[in-house]
């Protein structure tokens, strides 16, 4: 997307993402359903609060949970200042945006391929945690940064520590609940990595009006960097 921008504009890059979209359509197409005993016929409100239940059972779902919402709503509204962040403090143009766009995006694609390469050595709870909080570690430090290459760099680190954060949360949680509970699982995961984004991103346009671009980066990785602290706490005390 940010060598779209760079070489051929914006509209290139709405057009890519929709194309994008066809293959993940033909792979869902190609699915084979299984069945699933779902017991006895419960109401949707009956299904939310058993999955409510079941996460609040279960520390490792809590913990992750809780640390994604506030990732989510606080920490994920990154890309939304990076722009006013190139104009405003690099003083920088469309072009630039574009790369440092990329840079995050080839940071992510690591990130997967870390994932897809040594997932299971990754996919612990703790671990996990430790992902987003290097990745609040590096929004924090990109504040400081004075020039472009440095930029880049740290851009490359926050796109790979996010998506393995991201990767091995959506993942953990999908392992980690019986077969009936993972539709479930998965909708409350999309609905605090997705969903609250929207409300975040108004805060984070309402700071960086009042504060300017830096304070927005700054409050989101300070909020998830406490967050993630305080569940590895509450990780280790629930293991001892």
């Amino acid at each position: 997307g940010g060598l779209a921008i760079a070489a051929f504009g914006v509209a290139a890059c709405f057009w890519l993402n929709a194309a994008s979209y066809l293959g993940v359509i033909i792979a869902l197409m190609t699915i084979r359903r299984r069945p699933v005993s779902i017991g006895a016929p419960q109401t949707a409100l009956e299904l939310i609060a058993e999955a409510l239940r079941y996460v609040r059972r279960t520390p490792e779902l809590a913990g992750l949970f809780a640390l994604l919402f506030v990732a989510g709503t606080f920490g994920a509204n990154f890309n939304l200042v990076l722009p006013l962040f190139t104009r405003v403090v690099l003083h920088a143009n469309a072009d630039v945006l574009g790369f440092l766009f990329a840079a995050q995006g080839a940071g992510s694609l690591v990130g997967a391929v870390t994932m897809t390469a040594i997932g299971g050595r990754l996919l612990q709870p703790r671990r996990i945690v430790l992902g987003g909080l290097l990745f609040a570690a590096m929004e924090l430090a990109f504040l400081r940064v004075p020039t472009y290459g440095q930029a880049v760099a740290l851009l490359l680190v926050i796109g790979w520590a996010f998506a393995v954060y991201s990767i091995g949360t959506n993942t953990f949680v999908q392992v980690r609940a019986p077969d009936r509970m993972q539709g479930r699982m998965v909708s409350l995961y999309s609905m605090l990595f997705i969903g609250v984004t929207p409300i975040g991103n108004i805060w984070a346009g309402f700071v960086a009006h009042l504060w300017g671009p830096s304070a927005a980066v700054w409050m989101g990785g300070a909020l998830t960097g406490i967050a993630g602290l305080a569940v590895l706490a509450y990780f280790l005390r629930a293991r001892d």
